[in-house]
């Protein structure tokens, strides 16, 4: 539908799926929009929780807009965007169905991803152990980068 659309105002079709660039961003752009609306609720819950009366305060003490948003909303939001991140990220490292449903990894490799490669590892090639080898440095890859996380949130984290 997006490519009649770009029909109309005289611009060529894009290849979604079969060429490797554009593969890769819709499987991308997909994985987004499916992941936006849990996103989405984990930030709504954290304004929510965001008492008025700091907002009411600083705004007596002269404070504009902006200067809320900076000094008082995001350092309380930062948890929020703390437990947003490390899910987001964990949930990218393991992304599996975007990309199978989509392409099933193609065109060539450009849209495989580690979960691909154990899956065809162990149900299609039947190498059992060569998959388990790679769901532990993958386990091992995710427990890094959310250590990371953790310590870096260590600078950026306010809790209330």
């Amino acid at each position: 539908m997006v490519n009649w659309l770009l029909g109309l105002v005289g611009i060529a079709p894009v290849p979604w799926l079969t060429s490797e660039d554009a593969a890769m961003a819709t499987v991308v752009l997909v994985y987004v929009w499916q992941q936006f609306g849990f996103s989405f609720l984990l930030f709504v819950g954290g304004l929510n929780n965001i008492p008025k009366e700091i907002h009411e305060a600083a705004s007596l003490d002269g404070a504009t807009g902006p200067r809320k948003h900076l000094s008082i909303t995001l350092p309380l939001l930062s948890p929020t965007l703390l437990v947003a991140s490390v899910v987001g990220i964990i949930n990218a490292l393991q992304v599996f169905e975007q990309p199978y449903v989509l392409t099933s990894g193609g065109p060539g490799d450009a849209t495989r991803t580690v979960v691909m490669v154990i899956y065809e590892t162990a149900f299609e090639q039947l190498r059992f152990g060569e998959a388990s080898a790679v769901g532990v440095l993958l386990f091992a890859l995710i427990m890094a980068v959310t250590a990371l996380q953790f310590r870096l949130s260590r600078r950026f984290v306010h809790y209330q």
